[in-house]
């Protein structure tokens, strides 16, 4: 010991500190580390509840999303489907519509068709008064007043007649 004392440390000293050492020790332990170890524990088990509870939200967010995803395929089924409907509808109607034109067309056809035929009688029959009133003025001329004019007619619409056939 005698060493010690010439290097100057007190082996005394060495006891007290050993000692101070030792009671700071008990002390930090006794007092500062179960706090420190519970503080630990509540973080470890606040961050495992935080980890589960993430894993909870993505696994619901994981079947919400699938969810999602069905009621989206069923909603595009939905609406191709009655996209489907809306174009047969509409391929219906267009097919009614052009039947119906076609018929409009056909009776305007046979309208005018007749109107073109009672046109075209008419027209015959005032010709044939106006070619009668002619050929009745020139027999007439012609005969100086000799044949009768229901003759001169008579004779015109056989000739008419003959005409037509």
């Amino acid at each position: 010991m005698e060493a010690l004392n010439l290097l100057g440390i007190d082996p005394w000293s060495i006891f007290v500190y050993i000692i101070n050492f030792g009671l700071i020790l008990f002390v930090v332990w006794k007092f500062f580390t179960n706090p420190i170890i519970e503080t630990l524990d509540k973080r470890k088990n606040q961050i495992e509840n935080n980890i589960s509870e993430a894993d909870k939200l993505k696994h619901e967010l994981m079947k919400q999303k699938e969810r999602m995803n069905k009621e989206k395929e069923e909603l595009k089924q939905s609406m191709e489907s009655e996209m489907d409907a809306l174009k047969k509808d509409l391929e219906n109607k267009r097919k009614e519509a052009e039947t119906d034109i076609e018929k409009k067309r056909n009776r305007m056809l046979e309208e005018v068709k007749k109107t073109i035929e009672e046109e075209k009688s008419s027209i015959k029959d005032s010709v044939k008064e106006e070619v009668l009133n002619m050929v009745k003025r020139m027999i007439l001329h012609v005969v100086s007043n000799k044949i009768s004019p229901e003759v001169i007619a008579g004779s015109v619409n056989e000739a008419w007649d003959m005409y037509k056939k």
